[in-house]
């Protein structure tokens, strides 16, 4: 291989409309993360407080996550972002696996069609 095409394959650079398309992407499906959040919600709160808490902090961040992307995010913003979704996986196959504490004993929520 020449050097312009060494050069061409490492220098890959999104254009503007194409930035725009994928922030718009990502700020949809994290408006439909919140949206599923704050669906489940009132049934978390009726089982225990504390995983309404904390389905509400998850719809929350997932929100302002969405409504950042729409406004040219940061490179903060975006490594904060994937964080935040990771760390929602992890929690949901800990606790679909592993389980919950329910006092001394861990009990693992069943998995339905709504998650």
């Amino acid at each position: 291989m020449d050097d312009t095409t060494r050069q061409q394959q490492q220098n890959v650079h999104f254009t503007l409309l194409q930035k725009k398309l994928m922030y718009y992407v990502g700020a949809g499906l994290c408006f439909l993360s919140e949206l599923i959040h704050l669906y489940l919600l009132p049934q978390q709160y009726e089982i225990f407080f504390v995983y309404g808490l904390i389905f509400l902090v998850i719809a929350m961040s997932q929100g302002v996550i969405g409504v950042s992307l729409l406004f040219e995010p940061g490179r903060r913003l975006l490594s904060f972002g994937l964080w935040v979704n990771a760390l929602i996986v992890v929690l949901y196959i800990f606790t679909h696996t592993i389980g919950v504490l329910v006092g001394f004993v861990f009990f693992p929520l069943p998995i339905d069609a709504r998650g």
